[in-house]
């Protein structure tokens, strides 16, 4: 569960809490959604290793960005990344969550272009 959901929730439910309890309202929320274009020919390159080792080393970069930036990454799944800002912490002692989801599109582009 540590995985898929904030520490908190997680140990929320392992405690016995029942999802709908769990569950919390975010009224305000930026989402990102990042995706390697032209992954399906990238993917059809004969040494998959190297895909497996790019694709690996891209989204550690990325995962250094949401820590950087305090935004949470939601997903990273194939060609795909996801994250969030203004939950599942709605505090913004770092700064407005559209601001540092910003900066991480900031981040994201010049990783995947550096």
């Amino acid at each position: 569960l540590n995985s898929m959901l904030p520490q908190r929730v997680s140990k929320m439910l392992q405690a016995g809490n029942k999802a709908e309890d769990v569950a919390e309202y975010f009224e305000n929320v930026t989402i990102l959604f990042a995706y390697i274009s032209d992954f399906k020919r990238i993917a059809a390159a004969p040494n998959q290793n190297e895909l497996v080792s790019f694709v690996n080393n891209l989204f550690t970069n990325f995962d250094c960005g949401t820590d950087y930036h305090k935004v949470y990454k939601l997903e990273a799944v194939e060609s795909s990344y996801l994250c969030s800002a203004g939950a599942p912490e709605s505090d913004e002692k770092w700064g407005r969550h559209t601001d540092r989801m910003v900066e991480m599109a900031i981040t994201i582009m010049a990783i995947a272009n550096g």
